[in-house]
């Protein structure tokens, strides 16, 4: 029963395809589909014709041309990066490994359906457009390669051919070339007396500075340094002395 009932709406569908379309028809392709997927719960439906790429999972309308689209990066962490990779697959969970590693190399769209103006977001692997264009620049490359090469010894068999011709035309000496050829005019022959140094006008005077009269009070210090030096004598000269007449006065003392 189900089948039947299934296979008689997606009939319904298809003919409202081929007319022109309408709001009114929308609403009924819409209304159609969704009851195929009340029946079913969503189960056994083909992808080819159900899936989320080719139209709206809310309203079941297709996608038009002028549907906004929006392409956004997914945003994983190191660690969650690092996991991901890190998966050990198995028998059970081959599926989600495979799914959880295709992150890593897709991007996430952003869909907004005119009908229902509901958003969905799609996962989608990355374009690998990177493969094409190295390709494409290794064969020009290539071609490149080929054609200096073909250049180059082109060049060297010319190169033979114009040395024999040149080796057997006759060279002129320099000697003779220089005097056949008009003589050169030294246009600073007259002017080498302005750039002479035995001009006094060329000379630069010198600039002398008056020299700093730095007052040096060396010999002041000298000075008082000898003084301190004749005090300090003269008083280590006179304690000799007192302690000379101590001893006398000691030894002159008359005994009581």
């Amino acid at each position: 029963m189900l089948e039947t009932q299934v296979s008689f709406l997606v009939k319904a569908v298809s003919t409202l395809a081929q007319a022109e379309c309408n709001p009114t028809q929308k609403t009924l392709k819409s209304f159609y589909l969704m009851r195929c997927r009340e029946l079913t719960k969503g189960f056994g439906l083909p992808e080819k014709y159900f899936s989320s790429k080719v139209r709206c999972p809310r309203c079941f309308v297709d996608w038009e041309k002028g549907t906004e689209v929006k392409i956004q990066q997914i945003k994983l962490s190191k660690k969650q990066r690092r996991r991901i990779r890190q998966y050990k697959t198995n028998k059970s969970n081959n599926n989600y490994v495979e799914e959880r590693r295709q992150l890593l190399f897709s991007n996430k769209i952003e869909q907004m359906c005119k009908f229902c103006k509901n958003s969905s977001i799609i996962i989608s692997p990355k374009p690998a457009k990177q493969e094409a264009s190295k390709v494409v620049f290794s064969s020009e490359n290539r071609q490149n390669k080929a054609l200096s090469v073909e250049g180059n010894e082109v060049t060297k068999i010319n190169n033979k051919k114009n040395g024999k011709k040149n080796n057997n035309v006759c060279t002129i000496p320099k000697k003779i070339q220089s005097s056949t050829e008009s003589p050169e005019v030294n246009v600073y022959s007259k002017s080498k007396d302005a750039f002479s140094l035995s001009n006094k006008n060329n000379t630069l005077k010198g600039v002398v500075k008056p020299e700093k009269n730095v007052k040096n009070n060396k010999k002041k210090k000298d000075k008082f340094a000898g003084l301190c030096q004749q005090a300090v004598l003269a008083s280590a000269k006179l304690k000799e002395e007192k302690l000379k007449q101590n001893k006398l006065n000691l030894f002159l003392k008359p005994s009581s």
